[in-house]
């Protein structure tokens, strides 16, 4: 058989509705059997497949972005085209993924390879080629995108005593503690009266082009779209990274700091993570959280040596988690709490394997205990459990990571003071343990020892626990917060606490938020 019959007779194949009515993993065994029987090359092939696509969607433009209707009748190749073309990018993208369930589903598809391996998120990894950014196994490629080419204004409120709103204000007396654990992590409130504190979302003057937020204690830290790291509020114990423990009111560049991909502000240390899977900690390190084998603080970012490429970092509380390129999970820093869920209480100075967890895809340090997530969406939890924050319909203790019954199709994960949250993948969230505030959105008050379903909210992508307040982010860009307001944290403009989800109102197009001790963040 000739070239032109043999490429007539793949062309006829790959546009039959047989074809296009396969399921991924079928249309690739299909594509097996084409190149087996020796007729055409791969790269042949691959021109065909592009020449099919670019057939089907010639002529397309692009339709108003508020009427998704004409793009979600393209199958997914015809999306894929669409979209690699450049006929929609950056948010616009982003929010049509949150949008449209069935788009969504095609954003999240996964490519099998003959030998194999799964690229999850197909998309975002052409994207991402495209702009010749590298994504290491167990990244996210949807998450890298969208930190890369939707940037934003940051926007804050809350309690402002040591700059942590980056709005400029009163400076607070620093005084040196000697204590650890327990001083690091105090609950107590100053007096409300004396707080600058702002009720209402706040935009930062002069910070623009922002990819990702991260609220801390009494800090917060701050990701722009050229890799840079900014850092303002309390660097009491040098969680800013600036080389002093002064404390900043307006966002301050951490030098020498370049090419960082992801960013967590602890209690009084911090975490960031660069292009080439390298993780960066400085702050206080009592306990050993900054895994640099000692005890010293560091004022200014560290290298923590001898790891194998990192793909997500979590840092809160005394510990810190970090997630590597093979879905594997690190724990270091104070265990008495089980919290490292090494089956012990002891403290790790340096990064140590949690064993019997794999397939891991996401992990939140809380402030004595964590959660992780693994690909098949089941929620593990290990650490401190007295107020039922693990989920398990009990308060005891776990040492080991333990497995949330009755708690699927997860997506996401949060942790908070003494409590936690989970969003399924229908864009609903459950969540347990402290509810003293309301912090769980529930309605009432009293703790929850097992996952309870939020009522009122839907179409949920993002969630975020703060101490004793949380975020929650629609799939229409809108914030809804409940929990303490005591300092307006939950940019309601007044000091009253909400016991289930409340609209923040005059809020839109926000992309990102973040939930810190008592001030939180939202990336618009």
């Amino acid at each position: 058989m000739n070239k032109e019959k043999s490429f007539n007779l793949v062309r006829t194949i790959l546009n039959s509705l047989i074809f296009h009515s396969q399921s991924l993993e079928q249309r690739v065994d299909t594509l097996n059997q084409i190149l087996a029987t020796g007729e055409v090359t791969r790269e042949e092939l691959s021109h065909l497949i592009n020449e099919s696509i670019q057939a089907k969607t010639r002529g397309i433009k692009t339709p108003p972005l508020n009427d998704f209707r004409f793009i979600e009748k393209l199958d997914y190749n015809g999306f894929l085209n669409f979209v690699t073309r450049g006929e929609i990018k950056g948010k616009d993208l982003i929010n049509l993924c949150n949008t449209s369930r069935k788009l969504n589903e095609y954003c999240n598809k996964a490519l099998v390879l003959p030998n194999g391996q799964i690229l999850n998120q197909y998309l975002f990894r052409l994207l991402l080629d495209k702009m010749k950014v590298t994504v290491f196994p167990g990244q996210n490629p949807r998450e890298i995108y969208k930190q890369r080419s939707v940037g934003g204004r940051v926007y804050s409120f809350g309690n402002n005593d040591h700059g942590e709103l980056g709005l400029g204000g009163k400076e607070s007396k620093i005084e040196e503690s000697n204590s650890d654990e327990d001083s690091e992590n105090s609950d107590e409130e100053s007096d409300s009266e004396e707080s600058d504190y702002k009720s209402i979302p706040t935009p930062i003057s002069d910070l623009n082009n922002i990819v990702a937020i991260s609220a801390g204690k009494e800090y917060s830290l701050i990701l722009d779209s050229q890799g840079r790291v900014w850092g303002f509020g309390n660097n009491l114990h040098g969680g800013l990274g600036l080389g002093d423990q002064n404390t900043r009111l307006i966002p301050t560049l951490i030098p020498n700091l370049e090419n960082i991909i992801a960013i967590s502000a602890g209690t009084a240390h911090s975490l960031v993570l660069d292009n080439r899977g390298r993780v960066w900690s400085f702050g206080f390190n009592g306990n050993g959280q900054l895994g640099l084998g000692d005890d010293g603080r560091r004022l200014i970012p560290t290298l923590i040596p001898n790891l194998a490429p990192i793909a997500a970092i979590s840092a809160r509380g005394s510990h810190s988690l970090i997630l590597d390129n093979q879905r594997k999970v690190w724990s270091f820093g104070y265990g008495g709490w089980g919290d490292l869920g090494l089956g012990d209480q002891n403290t790790r100075l340096i990064p140590t394997l949690i064993p019997n967890l794999e397939n891991i895809i996401a992990i939140s340090a809380g402030r004595r205990h964590s959660l992780v997530l693994d690909n098949h969406g089941r929620v593990w939890s290990f650490g401190n459990n007295e107020n039922g924050q693990l989920g398990l319909g009990d308060t005891r203790i776990r040492l080991m990571p333990t497995l949330i019954p009755n708690l699927e199709n997860i997506v996401a994960i949060a942790t908070g003071n003494n409590y936690s949250l989970a969003l399924n993948n229908r864009g609903r969230v459950l969540g347990f343990g402290c509810n003293e505030f309301g912090a769980l959105g529930l309605g009432i008050i009293q703790e929850v020892t097992t996952p309870r379903l939020l009522g009122n909210i839907i179409d949920i992508v993002a969630i975020s626990c703060g101490t004793y307040h949380s975020l929650v982010l629609d799939n229409k860009g809108r914030v809804w917060s409940s929990g303490n307001n005591l300092y307006g944290q939950l940019g309601l403009g007044n000091g009253e606490y909400k016991r289930t989800p409340t609209l923040i109102p005059n809020l839109e197009n926000v992309i990102a938020i973040s939930a810190g001790e008592s001030h939180s963040l939202v990336l618009k």
